[in-house]
């Protein structure tokens, strides 16, 4: 456990998105080797002796989410490496560039905007044959990737789905009562008092990967499958306007990150849940796009925010694996955002269910990736993600705590943990996750869990940096962190032990 207290900040929100496997669909296949791929130039600890008959890949190294008909790899660095195989794909599977066709938001992206090279080396490999998909279908694609020299067959896995949204209350009265009382407990500061200072604020978006699309954020709540992407925005923007956006120089945006409702994919009006894949692409869609208008239009506004009140189960060790395709995808977009300067929070998770208790320790994923730091300006560079050079807003500022992602737990209104907290999943930064509501004019719901502490948290930042845009991201979060007040409790995980 890290000596480092989790803090309690009085602007702030966070997410409830992670389960258990999908119905249907059987966890098979062992986990894989936590020591990672070895050596592809070499031969591998397994490898037979010369002269011993081919055998096809199992497809129960690779897929974990039987049923899955989308599996995901990283080319090689070379140039002639293509996802096509060099034209050996089976008949019954297609072949993408995962960052450039994979959702309908990134081919249009990628009609004007370069991807960086790195990205490019991701594919995605879907099942277009007769249903269902069975084992046979897996071992012709795993075969062909396999005798194919450019890409590592130790990525391929596949991009295993699952991330759900919570439920609400609908009585008006208790509603109207309970977004009262959300304002006063997070000490929201009101339109009146920003209205005031509006002249000296900067823009600033907010960018909601989540259930909905911008369409449907458009048209209005009716028109989502699951609206929890709208009251996510909502709530980041009650705090960052002080509950009328009119004129507020904060505005919300919304991505797709969970488009599926079962193994349907709505990329018009959202849906329950997603993979890691649309998560990524939901990140980097924001960001990319932040950044092409940004080089283009300089009324765009300078800093942007990344709110994921979703999250990820590891009860798929092959697609949660670090070395394995979906979970590079959505890591490689995270540095991408970050190298940006984008500052991207992202919920520590709930318990969502008591009949899969394996998933209730430690914090869900991306929020745990907090552990993991921000690449460095050379590690940018290195990638091809150098941000747009403007002194005015820098990037990396002077902050000595740089994680990939920061994390959002939720407590409630005497700073205890939330009732689905869990187990050693209390991250540095905490804000009221209990029965908060926003108001009736944006069709008010009631949320529990680090949904909403993360987009209390989003809010609060955007509102900080909308006052001082010349700090970076992390400086923002060093500003909440050090205003906020201690809970009386260790977090459970951080960067480094000491979290500083």
């Amino acid at each position: 456990m890290h000596t480092d207290p989790a803090t309690y900040l009085s602007l702030c929100l966070g997410l409830v998105l992670g389960a258990c496997a999908i119905e249907g669909e059987p966890d098979w296949g062992p986990a894989a080797d936590p020591e990672g791929p070895w050596d592809a130039a070499a031969p591998g600890p397994d490898a037979p002796p010369e002269g011993t008959p081919y055998t096809a890949p199992d497809p129960a190294d690779h897929v974990d989410c039987w049923g899955e008909t989308r599996l995901l790899g990283r080319l090689d660095a070379a140039s002639s490496a293509n996802c096509d195989l060099n034209g050996t794909v089976p008949a019954s599977w297609s072949a993408t560039e995962a960052f450039i066709d994979a959702t309908p938001e990134l081919t249009a992206l990628a009609a004007n905007t370069a991807v960086p090279a790195e990205l490019t080396r991701f594919c995605e490999y879907s099942y277009v044959g007769a249903a269902p998909i069975d084992s046979s279908k897996y071992s012709q694609l795993l075969t062909a990737i396999d005798n194919y020299a450019d890409l590592d067959l130790n990525t391929v896995a596949a991009d295993c789905q699952g991330m759900f949204p919570q439920g609400s209350l609908d009585d008006p009265d208790i509603l109207e009562g309970l977004a009262t009382f959300t304002r006063s407990n997070i000490d929201a500061v009101d339109a009146q008092t920003l209205a005031s200072t509006k002249p000296g604020r900067s823009d600033v978006e907010i960018h909601v990967v989540d259930t909905v699309t911008q369409m449907v954020a458009n048209s209005g709540e009716s028109a989502a499958i699951h609206p929890h992407g709208l009251d996510v925005a909502a709530l980041a923007l009650d705090v960052a306007c002080g509950g009328s956006i009119l004129g507020c120089p904060v505005t919300a945006r919304h991505r797709p990150g969970l488009p599926r409702t079962g193994r349907l994919v709505n990329w018009i009006r959202g849906g329950h849940h997603g993979s890691r894949l649309e998560v990524a692409a939901g990140i980097y869609t924001a960001v990319a796009d932040w950044r092409t208008r940004r080089s283009s239009d300089p009324t765009t506004p300078p800093r942007i925010v990344v709110n994921l009140s979703v999250g990820y189960t590891r009860d798929t060790p092959i697609a949660s694996d670090p070395s394995r395709a979906p979970e590079l995808m959505l890591r490689e977009a995270l540095r991408y955002a970050s190298c940006q300067g984008a500052l991207v929070f992202a919920a520590a998770g709930n318990t969502l269910d008591t009949g899969c208790p394996e998933n209730h320790v430690g914090p869900l994923g991306p929020g745990g990736l907090e552990q993991l730091p921000a690449p460095t300006p050379a590690e940018c560079q290195a990638a091809g993600y150098s941000p747009l050079p403007d002194p005015h807003y820098p990037v990396r500022g002077d902050s000595n705590y740089r994680p990939l992602v920061h994390a959002v737990a939720g407590v409630d209104a005497f700073d205890r943990p939330l009732s689905n907290a869990r187990e050693a999943g209390r991250s540095r930064l905490a804000a009221l996750g209990s029965a908060l509501v926003i108001g009736p004019q944006v069709g008010p719901d009631h949320l529990t869990g680090s949904s909403v502490p993360t987009a209390l948290m989003s809010g609060a930042a955007a509102l900080v940096w909308s006052y001082r845009p010349e700090l970076s991201a992390h400086e923002v979060v060093d500003l909440l962190y050090t205003s906020g007040w201690p809970v009386g409790r260790k977090a459970d995980f951080s960067l480094t032990a000491t979290g500083q």
